[in-house]
């Protein structure tokens, strides 16, 4: 089963919820775990209603996909239409490089934000075929590179980075927010 290390949820789902999409795709999702993160704290908590996608699924892995997004899409090439929030949450490192940044700059362009997520290692994996192998590393100057606004969210194990214009001001409510908790009203 394809699934992402436990150390990042919490940083993307507050992305997420910073980035208050209406409409999301999830590329390769997996289980479907972001999924079901983006129908509790973007739907139920808030009580607004998301539009949510999927695209490029193994329903093999998990049938039970299509209980969570509105509609899964097989495409054969990286789709392109409009949406408030593209995830790419360990995808990009399962195809060449070039692939990769074509379908990053796809998103930017087609997306208000995106997220992508990569790990800094290829850790071992269960393989589940062609779709699931590493077939590049992505390195932090690799995803800085892209054009547009952007921030780099720090992780142990994941580069992790907020595509889309609005990303910086996100990035200094995190801050923000940080230092209250540490440091208190002051």
């Amino acid at each position: 089963m394809p699934y992402s290390h436990h150390h990042q949820i919490s940083t993307i789902t507050d992305l997420i919820i910073q980035c208050d999409p209406r409409s999301v795709v999830d590329i390769g999702p997996g289980y479907g775990l972001y999924g079901y993160l983006c129908r509790h704290y973007l739907e139920r908590v808030t009580g607004k209603w998301v539009s949510l996608y999927c695209e490029e699924p193994n329903e093999n892995l998990h049938p039970d996909l299509t209980r969570i997004y509105n509609a899964i899409l097989k495409a054969k090439k990286f789709r392109s239409y409009s949406r408030g929030l593209t995830l790419m949450i360990d995808v990009i490192e399962h195809v060449a490089k070039s692939e990769g940044r074509e379908m990053l700059r796809k998103a930017k362009e087609d997306s208000k934000f995106v997220i992508v997520s990569t790990p800094k290692k290829f850790w071992p994996q269960d393989d589940q075929g062609e779709f699931d192998r590493h077939h590049c590393l992505w390195t932090k100057r690799d995803l800085l590179s892209m054009p547009g606004e952007k921030i780099y969210i720090k992780n142990p194990y994941s580069h992790l980075v907020l595509y889309g214009k609005g990303a910086k001001e996100i990035g200094w409510y995190r801050f923000k927010r940080k230092v209250y908790q540490i440091f208190g009203k002051g």
